[in-house]
């Protein structure tokens, strides 16, 4: 697949055994195929397997994130390991850490957040809710520390704690810190390139059978490239 997504930017294969598959998927890429026809990650890791060794190119996604946001998904190369996989997904032995580029400055460089979502699948998006909440709302919980400002804008570091749709990009720009460049959710359009300033960086997992930090450099997404030299920071 020769489709470029965000700009300059194609997959990139960060670790591979006979198990699990990491990769880096730029913005703009689905993660599986999708009903209007996107490039997708699956595909694209299908072609480039099924090249290399064809009776090795069956793979199964043990996760997604959205189409705009950048970084790390796994795949697993067995049904029964997706299975075992996900059943621990949201459990204390797997743990999710994102970078986020959001406009505005936090009220406090470290915080807790905690609030009530629902999943709005009509128009494609999430509402959060404080304190009373409609009785289908659920849980949803994150952290983030500030680790650099820079001309209005600060890159979070977000410990993700439940896994709901569109979570951080919702519940960050309900505290008034929406994701940069990310328009469904109040920020101000800065590109039409299918990129907003949010990238799965690392994932732990903690189970006895698989042991592993997998871990996915900002750099494949256009708004960390130039955000994260500005506040001198290496990551």
């Amino acid at each position: 697949m020769s489709v470029l997504f965000d700009d300059t930017a194609v997959p990139e294969i960060i670790q591979e055994s006979r198990e699990l598959i990491a990769v880096n998927k730029p913005c703009g890429l689905q993660t599986e195929p999708d009903r209007f026809g996107h490039p997708d990650l699956y595909n694209w890791l299908s072609d480039h397997i099924s090249k290399i060794n064809p009776s090795r190119a069956r793979i199964f996604p043990v996760h997604r994130i959205d189409r705009p946001t950048s970084g790390l998904v796994l795949f697993a190369r067995r049904k029964n390991i997706l299975t075992q996989l996900q059943q621990e997904w949201d459990s204390e032995h797997v743990f999710k850490t994102y970078l986020a580029v959001v406009c505005g400055v936090p009220s406090k460089p470290a915080e807790t957040l905690s609030h009530y979502h629902i999943k709005d699948p009509k128009n494609f998006r999430a509402w959060i809710f404080a304190g009373k909440a409609p009785r289908n709302a659920k849980p949803c919980i994150m952290e983030y520390e500030t680790l650099g400002i820079s001309g209005g804008y600060s890159l979070l570091k977000i410990g993700l704690k439940t896994g709901r749709y569109h979570q951080i990009r919702a519940q960050l720009a309900f505290v008034g810190l929406p994701v940069r460049n990310d328009n469904l959710y109040g920020a101000e359009q800065e590109s039409s390139s299918p990129v907003i300033g949010l990238h799965a960086w690392k994932l732990e997992l903690n189970s006895a059978r698989w042991p592993s930090v997998f871990a996915a450099s900002p750099s494949i997404n256009s708004i960390f490239q130039s955000f994260i030299p500005e506040i001198g920071l290496t990551l």
